[in-house]
């Protein structure tokens, strides 16, 4: 699997450009272990994404599972940091 992630510096800004599984390899978990080790690293940042739908992939769902919703304004997902305390 891959995952392709830009940050800012300081870690104040993710962007998740991309996730993907080769298919022989879908559905045994290698997907949600890249976004659970990119939450780990990035989750306290505010978190844009660009999925890329095609035919109804469920991209958007495995985001949302996450915690990056879909933003109705624009054609992306977002999860806002998180203030430390």
């Amino acid at each position: 699997g891959v995952l392709e992630a830009l940050s800012s510096k300081g870690y104040s800004t993710t962007i998740l450009l991309f996730v993907g599984v080769h298919k022989d390899y879908q559905r045994q978990g290698i997907g949600t272990a890249l976004m659970k080790t990119f939450q780990a690293k990035y989750g306290h940042t505010t978190i844009w994404a660009i999925p890329t739908v095609v035919h109804g992939d469920g991209s958007l769902k495995f985001l949302k599972t996450f915690g990056i919703n879909e933003n109705k304004y624009y054609t992306i997902c977002s999860s806002m940091r998180q203030n430390s305390k």
